[in-house]
């Protein structure tokens, strides 16, 4: 029994993962885009040096990745949980017997994950940055 909820879990992590990654991408992506738009008016209006916006966009890039990260774990478990519904693994996961629990433990786990992720991050690299 212990065998296949370890299976089960595993699944569940490998259908959880690459939204996780899709998201954290995507996110990071669209909020370094208003990023570059705000140093490109600098750049153009200011006539700021092109190596210094380069080096703050570089130097911001953990703070974005940080914003985006609760997103991420949002849309990742969304677009999970849809998945399962859809294919009908979540009715039939219920009718073997395996309780929301059960389901739950793996996004839960890796939420956490990300969230001591984010604040490691915060509170480590972040404030080498600014």
């Amino acid at each position: 029994m212990k065998f296949q909820h370890l299976i089960l879990e595993k699944y569940l992590l490998a259908s959880y993962i690459r939204p996780l990654y899709i998201g954290v991408l995507g996110g990071t992506i669209l909020l370094s885009i208003e990023k570059l738009f705000g140093l490109a008016t600098d750049l153009v209006v200011d006539g700021v040096n092109l190596l210094a916006s380069l080096q703050v966009f570089i130097l911001d890039i953990p703070s974005l990745f940080v914003q985006a990260l609760p997103f991420a774990v949002l849309f990742s478990t969304l677009m999970t949980m849809r998945t399962l519904s859809y294919n009908g693994e979540l009715v039939a996961l219920q009718a073997a017997g395996v309780s929301y629990r059960k389901i739950a433990g793996p996004f839960v786990c890796v939420a956490l994950t990300m969230s001591l992720l984010s604040f490691g991050i915060s509170d480590s690299f972040i404030p080498l940055a600014q």
